[in-house]
Protein backbone atom coordinates (compact mmCIF):
# COMPACT_ATOMS: atom_id res chain seq x y z
CA UNK A 1 0.00 0.00 0.00
CA UNK A 2 1.47 3.20 -1.09
CA UNK A 3 1.41 6.86 1.36
CA UNK A 4 -0.35 9.33 0.50
CA UNK A 5 1.36 12.71 -0.36
CA UNK A 6 -0.40 16.15 0.80
CA UNK A 7 -0.49 18.80 -1.24
CA UNK A 8 0.66 20.90 1.87
CA UNK A 9 1.58 20.59 5.33
CA UNK A 10 2.03 23.48 7.31
CA UNK A 11 3.64 24.20 11.25
CA UNK A 12 2.54 27.41 12.39
CA UNK A 13 3.86 28.02 16.08
CA UNK A 14 4.56 24.10 16.84
CA UNK A 15 8.19 23.88 16.06
CA UNK A 16 9.25 25.05 19.63
CA UNK A 17 7.09 22.28 21.36
CA UNK A 18 8.02 19.85 19.42
CA UNK A 19 11.93 20.83 19.90
CA UNK A 20 11.72 21.35 23.81
CA UNK A 21 10.04 18.26 24.14
CA UNK A 22 11.74 16.03 21.19
CA UNK A 23 15.28 17.63 21.38
CA UNK A 24 17.54 18.09 18.55
CA UNK A 25 16.40 14.47 17.04
CA UNK A 26 12.62 14.80 18.01
CA UNK A 27 12.47 18.28 15.55
CA UNK A 28 14.53 16.46 13.08
CA UNK A 29 12.70 14.25 13.01
CA UNK A 30 8.89 15.65 12.74
CA UNK A 31 10.55 17.92 9.85
CA UNK A 32 12.25 14.73 8.16
CA UNK A 33 8.57 13.06 8.12
CA UNK A 34 6.74 16.01 7.35
CA UNK A 35 8.63 16.54 3.82
CA UNK A 36 8.05 13.29 3.33
CA UNK A 37 4.55 13.40 3.49
CA UNK A 38 4.06 16.58 1.29
CA UNK A 39 5.03 18.10 -1.55
CA UNK A 40 5.39 21.39 0.02
CA UNK A 41 6.25 22.27 3.61
CA UNK A 42 5.56 25.46 5.11
CA UNK A 43 7.21 25.72 8.66
CA UNK A 44 7.03 29.01 11.20
CA UNK A 45 10.13 28.41 13.63
CA UNK A 46 10.41 30.64 16.55
CA UNK A 47 13.29 32.75 17.29
CA UNK A 48 15.71 31.54 20.40
CA UNK A 49 14.10 34.43 22.19
CA UNK A 50 10.18 32.77 21.88
CA UNK A 51 12.16 29.51 23.48
CA UNK A 52 13.40 32.22 27.16
CA UNK A 53 9.73 33.40 26.61
CA UNK A 54 7.90 30.34 27.38
CA UNK A 55 10.27 29.66 30.33
CA UNK A 56 9.12 33.41 31.56
CA UNK A 57 5.29 32.63 30.74
CA UNK A 58 5.49 28.93 32.68
CA UNK A 59 7.58 30.80 35.86
CA UNK A 60 4.49 33.08 36.31
CA UNK A 61 2.61 30.72 35.93
CA UNK A 62 4.21 28.89 38.86
CA UNK A 63 3.96 26.06 36.37
CA UNK A 64 7.78 24.00 36.03
CA UNK A 65 10.36 25.42 33.36
CA UNK A 66 11.29 23.53 30.16
CA UNK A 67 14.19 21.91 31.51
CA UNK A 68 15.98 21.59 27.83
CA UNK A 69 15.61 25.15 27.56
CA UNK A 70 17.76 25.90 31.19
CA UNK A 71 20.30 23.72 30.34
CA UNK A 72 20.96 25.03 26.99
CA UNK A 73 20.84 21.47 25.81
CA UNK A 74 19.02 22.24 22.60
CA UNK A 75 22.13 22.70 19.87
CA UNK A 76 19.66 23.13 17.32
CA UNK A 77 18.48 26.96 19.05
CA UNK A 78 20.97 29.40 18.07
CA UNK A 79 20.11 29.63 14.59
CA UNK A 80 16.88 27.51 14.33
CA UNK A 81 15.69 28.79 11.19
CA UNK A 82 18.88 27.79 9.63
CA UNK A 83 19.38 24.20 11.10
CA UNK A 84 15.54 23.76 10.18
CA UNK A 85 15.89 24.93 6.47
CA UNK A 86 19.29 22.50 5.97
CA UNK A 87 17.01 19.87 7.56
CA UNK A 88 14.04 20.46 5.03
CA UNK A 89 15.93 20.99 1.68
Amino acid sequence: KSLSRFDLVTAFSATMWIHVHGGDDGLTEFLKRACNSTKCLLVEPQPSRCYRNANVRLRKLGQPQLNNVLENSLLMRADVEDKIESVVL
